[in-house]
């Protein structure tokens, strides 16, 4: 693992913060931003929705411990959507009174770990299996708010074309980068829309939300999208330990 100084050294600009986007580039990733605020907490409330009347059911029948599970996953997702707000609305702030993208570095699995937990109620809405093999001390200086956002739409996005798979994430750290993956079992993404994610300009169907926020955010982050579509989508995002966000 490489000493915090080095990951901050290979930034220019004051130490802690990214360079700073124009305000053209300002006004667009605050745009993003507000989107990820409404989009990525309708996945947990849809989740909880459904549980609630399952949960009621669990209860007329005096199925106590159906109803604990119900609960608790309800209890996860609540918490989730707190967390997820306050740290947009944190970074949010920070990020207009900075012109800049605050960057510190941070450990990926316990990231990951978070992001897992809140979405456990979207996963069995599908009846998929989340697996996480992520090393100890794997980490990464960038911006976790970001990063974060990023991680929880490729996971939502991949458990909403699954049906009864297992999804798999992982990550590593090399000299070089860092590298988060992430496998599912299911249909495939689309060519058009994998060839978009990883550079192509021009995208003639529809997309949703989520992966507009993947592929803008990913590239503010300076971060490389990479895709392999057979029995399933694998993507893979690469941070470099000399990236800089594009000016």
């Amino acid at each position: 693992m490489r000493s915090q100084q080095n990951y901050i050294s290979a930034f220019p600009g004051n130490a802690g913060f990214m360079s700073p986007h124009k305000d053209g580039e300002k006004e667009d990733l605050s745009e993003y931003i507000l989107a990820s605020l409404s989009h990525d907490i309708k996945s947990p409330l849809n989740f909880m929705d459904c549980a609630v009347g399952k949960l009621k059911q669990a209860l007329l029948g005096n199925d106590t411990n159906l109803a604990f599970l119900i609960a608790n996953g309800i209890g996860q997702s609540l918490s989730a959507i707190c967390g997820r707000l306050e740290e947009l609305t944190s970074f949010y702030q920070t990020y207009l009174t900075e012109n800049a993208i605050a960057a510190t570095q941070f450990d990926v699995g316990s990231l990951i770990t978070g992001i897992v937990n809140g979405l456990s109620g979207v996963f069995s809405q599908n009846r998929n299996r989340i697996v996480v093999t992520v090393p100890e001390a794997v980490c990464l200086f960038s911006n976790p708010s970001l990063v974060s956002i990023v991680v929880h739409n490729i996971l939502d996005n991949a458990s909403k074309h699954c049906v009864g798979c297992d999804i798999e994430i992982s990550a590593e750290e090399t000299e070089h980068a860092t590298r988060i993956v992430v496998k599912d079992h299911g249909d495939g993404m689309p060519a058009a829309i994998a060839d978009w994610l990883c550079g192509a300009r021009e995208l003639t169907q529809e997309i949703g939300v989520g992966l507009v926020l993947v592929k803008k955010l990913s590239g503010c982050l300076g971060a490389k999208i990479e895709l392999s579509v057979c029995k399933g989508t694998l993507l893979s995002l690469t941070f470099p330990h000399s990236a800089e966000i594009p000016s």
